[in-house]
């Protein structure tokens, strides 16, 4: 399912599971030879935890994106998971744009997650020691398949 590509592209992005923090062991790239980053932080990602928590099928939730706007999400699903967590799935739409999906995974007060605009923006949103923290991903920096 494409959700569950999105949810391990976060996963992998964020650093998780992988047991060192995302570009360690990566070599330093060659003097002239620097890449755009493929990642920018926007900023903190405010969203009320209940409303996501008590959602249901067909609701709909605005995603505020910082720059990137505001982007309306209808609810596909909420999960319940093991100790208290819970996942929220949802497509985001926009008239005469097709639509781009919302995963994310919420833990007590931190979300690790991503959105993707039906326009075809990609965001992380990770935990922080400032609380949750929106990034835009540069897709077409990402490394070839």
């Amino acid at each position: 399912m494409a959700w569950r590509r999105v949810l391990a592209l976060s996963l992998v992005l964020s650093g998780c599971g992988v047991g060192q923090p995302p570009g360690a062991g990566e070599a330093a790239p060659a003097a002239g030879d620097e890449q755009p980053p493929l990642v920018t932080a926007l900023g903190a990602f405010e969203i009320g935890i209940e409303q996501l928590a008590a959602a249901r099928a067909g609701d709909t939730i605005n995603l505020d994106l910082g720059a990137g706007g505001v982007v309306v999400a209808r609810t596909l699903s909420v999960d319940r998971l093991e100790g208290g967590r819970f996942s929220w799935r949802a497509q985001t739409i926009a008239e005469g744009a097709p639509e781009g999906e919302a995963i994310f995974i919420v833990d007590g007060g931190a979300i690790t997650g991503t959105v993707r605009t039906p326009q075809g923006a990609l965001y992380r949103i990770r935990p922080s020691e400032q609380g949750n923290m929106l990034e835009r991903v540069d897709a077409a920096n990402m490394p070839p398949d």
